[in-house]
Parts: structure tokens; sequence; C-alpha cells
């Protein structure tokens, strides 16, 4: 696995972990790619990097 692949896994775990907290805290259409994003410390670019729309 390289480094770029860890990276990757990392990021994706950061996005699925504040997901999981923001949906335990509030329902799901109050959740926003701002509150996820914020939540995980990364920026909006790289949510869609991952996430495209």
């Amino acid at each position: 696995m390289t480094i770029t692949d860890r990276y990757e896994l990392s990021t994706r775990w950061l996005i699925n972990e504040a997901f999981t907290s923001l949906l335990a805290a509030m329902p799901f259409e109050k959740i926003s790619v701002h509150s996820i994003v914020h939540k995980a410390g990364i920026s909006r670019s790289t949510f869609y990097l991952h996430y495209q729309e």
C-alpha cells in the first residue's frame, strides 16, 4: 500500500467518522457537507475529491 493509498483511506475514515457522529446527534436531513468537513477537520475540496456530486 502506498502513502497515497493510506492518506485516502485515512481521509475517508475521517469523513465517515464525522458523518456517523453527526448522524447520532441530528437527523439526516440536517447534516450538510459543511458540518461534515468541519467535524472531520478537512477542506470542502478534499471532501469532494473523495465523494463527487
